[in-house]
Formats: structure tokens, sequence, C-alpha cells
């Protein structure tokens, strides 16, 4: 697809910009931002930099050369890393979310000056790892989960899939590998265990913040009696049901294929309706990251002022 004139796409996104900026959805990103980089990088004053931990991505990038001596901070270097990378792909990105990260790579680096005299009592290294992880992958995802970045490895990994066809996996992974044995090279094997245990809990927690704990369930039934059970599922679980027309791959006999979202506690009931109302259906159960919606969490609890027809 032909990428449009610059001035024209420029034109685009700054309308595109201007409309956020109207929104209080963009200032609510912006207080997110500034509360998941305060967490974060007062834990890595606090806790990573003193146990000579190790980050993924750009940070952990920034951490080595802290140790090395070659920078007089995180926050600097994080701050020259980024620069170089935002050159090479601005235009890889919508200008909205190219404000939003170079806002989130300055608040970066000035919080990691303004928290570098946070101290903490330390517990042993594997409870600081583990802590250490919690705290930074939590922060991260409470801005991540509403779209905004600190720019670094996506930005890294968008150009290299782009202009070199790698894909933006093996950039995550390739960065983090030179990160954790270059760790074990300046250290030792242990600072290198601590280190893959903080970057485990630190992967852990950025997933479960930035998509929750779920409660949600998708049901999907397969039934002789695909009315009866609708019917039942709205009486007695008041809960809506959507019929999804399909195909016996083998019969080739049309059918209707119930599809309906219930919560963790409904799951039970809706095993017992279905075994009263038709024992030879076929359910099956997926979990899902995420439900916005009618009788669940509304775009308004998103942050957005849908408009109304």
């Amino acid at each position: 697809m032909k990428r449009p004139p610059l001035f024209t796409q420029l034109k685009e996104e700054g309308r595109e910009l201007w409309d956020a900026l109207k929104t209080p959805r963009f200032y609510g990103i912006i207080l997110t931002m500034v509360a998941g980089m305060l967490l974060i990088t007062a834990t890595i004053n606090a806790l990573v930099i003193p146990n000579k931990l190790v980050s993924p991505g750009i940070t952990g990038v920034s951490l080595i050369l802290n140790y090395l001596g070659l920078a007089p901070s995180v926050g600097v270097a994080f701050l020259a890393l980024n620069i170089p990378i935002f050159l090479a792909g601005w235009r890889e990105f919508a200008l909205k979310h190219t404000v939003l990260s170079i806002l989130g790579v300055g608040l970066f680096s000035l919080l990691a000056e303004v928290t570098r005299d946070v101290r903490v009592e330390q517990p042993d290294r594997l409870m600081t790892s583990l802590l250490a992880g919690l705290a930074t992958g939590g922060g991260a995802g409470l801005y991540l989960r509403l779209g905004a970045t600190a720019g670094g490895m996506d930005v890294l990994a968008l150009i290299a899939r782009k202009r070199l066809g790698v894909t933006m996996g093996s950039v995550f992974i390739s960065i983090n590998v030179v990160i954790l044995a270059s760790s074990w090279m300046m250290f030792d094997i242990n600072t290198l265990v601590y280190s893959g245990v903080y970057m485990f809990a630190n992967s852990w927690a950025v997933e479960r913040v930035q998509t929750g704990f779920s409660q949600r369930r998708v049901v999907l039934i397969v039934s002789s009696k695909p009315q009866v059970v609708a019917e039942e599922v709205i009486r007695r679980l008041d809960r809506g049901v959507t019929f999804l027309h399909a195909e016996g791959g083998f019969s080739g006999k049309e059918s209707r294929v119930i599809f309906s979202v219930i919560n963790l506690m409904e799951l039970g009931r809706m095993k017992d309706l279905l075994y009263q109302t038709d024992p030879d259906a076929l359910m099956t159960v997926l979990d899902t990251t995420e439900v916005i919606g009618r009788k669940f969490q509304g775009w308004e609890e998103q942050g957005f002022r849908p408009t109304r027809g």
C-alpha cells in the first residue's frame, strides 16, 4: 500500500492529535504514565541498582552502561539511547503515538534523576528480585494497557521488522539475551540468575496488569437444541447469547453455534444448565483478556466517551 504524502499524513495525524488533546482520557494517560514511571524509576534506584540486576529492553542496556561507568546515570543513558532510535523510526508511528512515546522517554529520564537517592532496606537478593520485578512490571502495565509507551524496544523492533524483515519477537529475545550475557560477564552466575528472576517477575506483572485478572469466559456451544439452550441461558443466567452460523465438517449440515460471555462464578451453573437441557451438546470454554460492553465493563470506565447515536 502506497504511503500518503508526508504533508498530508502529518496533517491528518495532527488533527487526530488535536482531537485527543481535547479529551480527558489523554490527560488520564499522562497521569498514569507519571504514576507508573515513578514506581519503575524509584524501584530501579532503590532495589535494582544496589543489587546489580539488569532489566529487559533499553532500560537494561542503560543499566549496563551505568554499571560500566559509561553513563553518569540510568536516566541519562535511557534518554541518549532513545534519541537515535526515535530519529530513525519516528515515521513508523502515528503522530499521537510518537508524542506520547517522546513524553514517556522524557518522563522516565526525569523521574530516574529525581529518584536517584531513594533507598530502602534490602531484603535477601531473591526477595529483592521478585519485588523489583513485580513493582517495575506493575508500573509498566499501568500505562501500557492505555496504549502509552516509553519508546525504546517497541520502536527498535518495528524498524527491524519493516526494514530488515526481522520479527519483533526475535529482536526482543536477542537484546535480552545479550543483556543477560553481559550481566554474567560483568558480575557472576548468581547475578545472572537473580536478574533472570527479576525479568520473569517483571514480564508476569506487565501481562497481569496490562490484561487484568480476567474472570470472564467465552462459551461456545454446539447443540442440536440451540434455541432451547439459548432461552435457558437468557432466563437462568441473565446473559445474552449470539448465534453463529456454522456448518458441520463431516455432516455438511448447517447449525447455529451459541456464543455467550459469562463470569467465572457462572461457569458451573452453565454446565449444569447445559447438562439438563442437552447432555449431548459440545461446550468449549475460552479465557478472555478483556470484555467491554453491556453488563460488563463500559467504555466510559475505559476513559472513552463514545458518540451516542
